[in-house]
């Protein structure tokens, strides 16, 4: 009870908010310090995972083994433990494959889960957040190669840039052909 006091004593000594324990990457630590305190519990529930898809060069090296690059994640990974990285899910809806979940630890994240024979797997993935969401297709296209294919999917209503990797579809929603993405999706192909 005493470590707890002191604690939040030298947070409020120092002036630490939220955002600041966020820029620092600290609210873990600072989560141990303090833990069962109920300001501290609502601290850690406003204070947001900073996993962020990573799309660089290397992109495509993790990418044709399913995992994400920036998220920790795989497809193919079982639900319980993308639970165990981001805690419940806190808002869900259904789109073409699927009902797609987000997590409390991390916004603008969907993931859709198939069946298997031990349980739900992660098949695909939404991302709406930065440093993806507003890159033109010209970027994407220097990041990742001129080997995308962009078309109109009709079924979505936009324009897409598309990149297979063995198993796996990445693909861009642009706003036009060479717009600015809005959304990304991640799958295996045969979900």
């Amino acid at each position: 009870m005493k470590k707890r006091k002191i604690a939040l004593a030298l947070l409020a000594v120092a002036g630490i908010t939220g955002s600041a324990l966020e820029e620092r990457g600290e609210a873990r630590e600072i989560g141990k310090a303090v833990n069962g305190n109920e300001q501290t519990q609502r601290l850690q529930l406003a204070i947001k995972s900073k996993a962020a898809l990573k799309l660089d060069k290397n992109f495509g090296k993790f990418f044709v083994k399913g995992k994400v690059p920036g998220l920790g994640v795989y497809l193919g990974m079982p639900e319980a433990q993308v639970k165990t990285l981001y805690g419940k899910k806190v808002d869900r809806f259904y789109d073409m494959g699927g009902e797609f979940y987000q997590y409390e630890k991390l916004d603008h994240v969907y993931f859709c889960y198939s069946y298997s024979k031990n349980g739900p797997i992660l098949s695909t993935i939404y991302v709406q957040t930065p440093p993806v969401q507003n890159l033109k297709a010209s970027q994407v296209k220097k990041i990742l190669g001129n080997k995308g294919v962009t078309y109109f999917d009709d079924a979505v209503g936009s324009y897409m840039l598309a990149y297979e990797y063995e198993e796996y579809h990445l693909s861009f929603e642009l706003d036009s052909p060479a717009g600015n993405v809005f959304l990304v999706k991640m799958q295996r192909k045969y979900e």
